[in-house]
């Protein structure tokens, strides 16, 4: 995965973030930034159980996004192609 401007953590999700410890809470926080700047993540056991969850996500919103530029692009083409034709 290439690397992305950013990603979003959500309020709902701070109950997960609250059963691990800080040293935990930490190893997830630098995982999420790996991930989402397309470096390998190297958990086990249970982090990587939480790890997994947030991924979930954030290739949902990324995909999510991915589709909403391509919406975007298509439309801006239709756009100038309309102008184009007038």
């Amino acid at each position: 995965m290439a690397s992305k401007k950013g990603f979003i953590l959500l309020n709902n999700q701070i109950e997960t973030i609250e059963t691990l410890t800080d040293e935990q809470a930490g190893q997830l926080l630098k995982a999420f930034y790996y991930y989402n700047n397309g470096r390998e993540v190297k958990l086990k056991g249970l982090m990587k159980t939480v790890f997994n969850n947030f991924k979930v996500v954030f290739d949902e919103n990324e995909q999510k996004y991915q589709e909403k530029c391509e919406k975007n692009k298509q439309n801006i083409e239709n756009y100038w192609k309309k102008v184009k034709e007038e």
